[in-house]
C-alpha cells in the first residue's frame, strides 16, 4: 500500500513539473506579454534571481516563470 502511494506521489509530481514541449511555454509566455502590454508586443525573459526556468504542466497548459519586459 505504501509503495502505491509513493508511486502516485512521484507520478503526479512529474505531471506537474514536466512540460510537453518548449513551444507551449513560448506561446503561453507570448500571450502573457500581449495581455500586459497595450501594443501586444513583448519579450519574455527569465525573472531575476531565478536560477532555473521552471516549467509546470497544469490543466494541459504549460506555464513558465517569466516576466514581460
Amino acid at each position: 500500500m505504501i509503495i502505491v502511494i509513493i508511486f502516485l506521489v512521484i507520478y503526479f509530481n512529474n505531471q506537474l513539473y514536466m512540460c510537453v514541449s518548449s513551444t507551449c511555454v513560448i506561446q503561453w509566455c507570448a500571450i502573457q506579454c500581449k495581455r500586459k502590454e497595450a501594443n501586444g508586443i513583448g519579450t519574455c525573459k527569465p525573472r531575476p534571481n531565478q536560477g532555473k526556468i521552471q516549467y509546470r504542466k497544469l490543466k494541459e497548459e504549460c506555464h513558465c516563470v517569466y516576466k514581460c519586459s
